[in-house]
């Protein structure tokens, strides 16, 4: 029996639930698939093909930041806070932790530190950003949407 391929849309479809559930590491792998399922016939024009196909790798790479970001977070979580797992549980027993508030200052300090020493630009609340794409350095550009903007994230 012929087994069916899966389309570049049944993949981006995963990829997406897999973002909505925070799994980073398997929607980046789900839109990399996507990415290489697309078949220039299936779209309107070669330009459209290239278009989405970059599309879904912009879209791997941004789940791939994701991911780091999350590992990073939860190492912090271990050593400042001693916590296993940033993941909730559905549990009041495990999701729940009385934590010092020098516990808590270390933690933020480190975390900021993590993002200035990956170079992020500080963002202030409220601001709206559109995703631009990467610089020629890999680093992502965004554009603040009330000033136009362009930050170096």
């Amino acid at each position: 029996m012929a087994r069916n391929k899966l389309t570049h849309n049944d993949h981006a479809l995963k990829a997406s639930a897999a973002e909505s559930a925070e799994a980073w590491s398997q929607a980046a792998k789900l839109w990399h698939k996507a990415a290489k399922a697309a078949r220039p016939g299936e779209f309107e024009s070669d330009l459209d093909f290239r278009e989405q196909r970059q599309r879904y790798l912009t879209l791997a790479e941004c789940c791939e930041t994701n991911a780091r970001m999350d590992e990073t977070l939860t190492e912090i979580a271990k050593r400042e806070l001693r916590m296993p797992t940033l993941r909730a549980r559905y549990s009041d027993e495990l999701d729940f932790h009385e934590v010092g508030v020098q516990s808590v200052h270390r933690a933020l300090w480190a975390a900021y530190l993590a993002g200035q020493s990956a170079g992020a630009t500080p963002l202030q609340p409220g601001m709206r950003l559109c995703i631009d794409g990467q610089d020629q350095d890999g680093r992502w550009v965004a554009t603040e949407l009330a000033t136009g903007q362009q930050i170096r994230l």
